[in-house]
């Protein structure tokens, strides 16, 4: 008996219904992957700029939740589904598509018997037990146990087959076991620390030779992987933070690819390099801005409220995203694009309007001091902004957000810091006034840790006892039009509360030397976490090869 699943619809920019999630939810049939071509060059080294270096590889610990983890665990680690940019779910490390009992809830997995870990031990249900013992165990300092915590045991049925029992349904149960965990190689050690500088044992095109701290990691082609090639014999990613080293890097030829922060100037500047494309899906990210509830002044709602009416987001899309997609519009909703059946705007009422944000400070008893930045109740409204040093898109939106707050009496201040120290430390330990990052928050499971009152990275001290039991009503729903209802309910407290405000949609980008490089696909459907199944731009690392040496 099977799910009742509704199907993904398009946006009208040309996107799905956000994210993995929604492709999770787009087909119970199994779909074939191609292996990677054998008729294409084998051997060869790619490098590979990315503006992150990582703090950890532990991606399922609090400090392990940022783009350098993703983008190198793409590499290193296989999952039980991949995304595509077709945005099926297609079976990987199981042999068939998963079988699912809905009364009770179970999901079985049927493992290849192909599947290997990266040191030629065959992959297998004690490996998925493993995994799941490690998650709920309270031992550990897990980022997210949702909805692993819903498992009410399992069954091993052979050496390839495990059968899992649930509470409740789980219709995002394909999103599950996206990265799995060796357990001959990690059983009976620190999980917090296991894969804190090295990954020995995994499960990807790719496993981990050296890392060579602060300059770049080099990955070398897996012997046993499973998916077909991979062609290269290793990639180097170099950390490139900045965007005018960036270029220079890509005219010179030191690096074949990059996944830049998308802003203009690379656009532009990349038209005119001899052989270099671009690869850029409408993201199912938005970049945003999170609120610390504890910092004074922020704890006002009517202050939230002035600061996302005192921003133009229309002009800064404009200026910023068109650029890349001419489409683009502000977000109106985390969970649903405007040609969803369910869609319902929800930030239109706090729509660009200075005068209004500031009689609204005004009203509240706030008054401006010599300087014309406004106190309320003892409070001043000077906070800093905390983003990603050496990322000129992000350093610009900033000075944007800036200006247009000066306008209405706030002042911000730059406090930026390296991506390591952004997401591995300052944004868990709640060391922000305000946190600018990129995300997607259209379902609970990744929601949850940062907004529920008990949620592990939740630093900010924002609660809302009626969202917490709504996320949970919402993990267990099936039915594709009460989960909708209820998805839209979670957008309303969202857009109510304010502990986070999308300020645009942010596409997802390649840029590649083609003269080079070949098999670059990026896949917008693989952006929660390390990515189900890789990260979106090395979803496939297994099919890049050299064109030319």
């Amino acid at each position: 008996m099977s799910i009742p699943l509704g199907p993904v619809t398009r946006s009208g920019r040309g996107r799905f219904m956000r994210s993995a999630f929604a492709a999770a939810l787009l087909s119970l049939a199994a779909v074939a992957l191609p292996a990677a071509a054998q008729d294409k060059p084998q051997g060869g080294t790619m490098v590979f700029a990315h503006e992150q270096e990582p703090g950890t590889f532990n991606v399922y610990h609090p400090s392990g939740q940022s783009g350098a983890v993703a983008a190198t665990g793409g590499l290193m680690h296989s999952g039980t589904y991949k995304f595509p940019p077709t945005g099926e779910a297609v079976p990987f490390i199981i042999s068939k598509e998963a079988e699912v009992t809905t009364d009770p809830f179970t999901v079985t997995y049927t493992i290849r018997d192909d599947a290997k870990w990266n040191d030629g031990v065959d992959i297998t249900a004690e490996d998925y037990a493993f995994t799941y013992e490690t998650l709920v165990n309270p031992e550990w300092t897990i980022a997210n146990r949702k909805p692993y915590d819903l498992i009410t045991g399992y069954e091993i049925i052979s050496p390839k087959v495990i059968k899992f029992s649930f509470s409740a349904p789980v219709p995002t149960y394909k999103l599950m076991f996206y990265v799995l965990l060796p357990k001959h190689d990690l059983e009976g050690k620190n999980w917090d620390t296991a894969w804190q500088d090295t990954v020995p044992v995994s499960a990807g095109a790719f496993k981990m030779e050296s890392w060579e701290k602060g300059q770049q990691i080099t990955f070398v082609k897996n012997e046993f992987y499973f998916g077909g090639g991979p062609n290269l014999d290793r990639i180097v990613m170099r950390f490139v933070p900045e965007t005018n080293t960036l270029l220079e890097l890509l005219r010179s030829g030191e690096i074949d690819a990059s996944d830049p922060q998308p802003q203009p100037e690379i656009i532009s500047t990349v038209a005119n390099m001899d052989g270099i494309k671009v690869d850029a899906q409408t993201g199912l990210l938005s970049e945003f801005l999170r609120f610390n509830f504890k910092t004074p002044g922020l704890d006002k709602l009517y202050v939230r409220q002035a600061i996302l009416m005192g921003i133009d987001r229309n002009a800064i899309v404009e200026q910023l995203m068109h650029p890349v997609d001419p489409t683009a519009v502000p977000p109106q909703s985390w969970v649903f694009g405007p040609a969803s059946p369910y869609f319902e705007p929800k930030y239109e009422k706090l729509a660009y309007n200075p005068e209004a944000a500031i009689k609204l400070l005004e009203d509240n008893g706030c008054t401006r001091g010599a300087d014309t930045i406004f106190e309320c109740q003892g409070d001043r409204l000077e906070f800093g902004y905390v983003s990603t040093a050496g990322s000129e898109r992000r350093e610009l939106t900033f000075e944007i957000i800036q200006a247009y707050m000066s306008q209405i009496g706030i002042q911000m201040n730059a406090d930026f810091s390296p991506a390591a120290v952004q997401f591995g430390t300052r944004g868990p330990e709640g060391d922000y006034d305000l946190f600018n990052q990129g995300g997607l928050y259209e379902d609970p499971i990744p929601l949850g840790p940062y907004y529920k009152c008990e949620g592990t990275l939740n630093a900010s001290g924002y609660c809302n006892p009626e969202l917490d039991a709504l996320m949970d009503k919402i993990t267990v729903t099936a039915d594709p039009v009460e989960r909708a209802a209820l998805l839209n309910d979670m957008d309303t407290i969202l857009a109510t509360d304010l502990p986070l405000f999308p300020i645009f949609g942010l596409p997802r980008m390649v840029v590649y030397n083609s003269n080079k490089i070949g098999g670059i696909s990026v896949s917008q459907y693989t952006d929660n976490g390390v990515g189900p199944g890789g990260w979106y731009w090395n979803w496939n690392a297994n099919e890049f090869y050299l064109v030319s040496p």
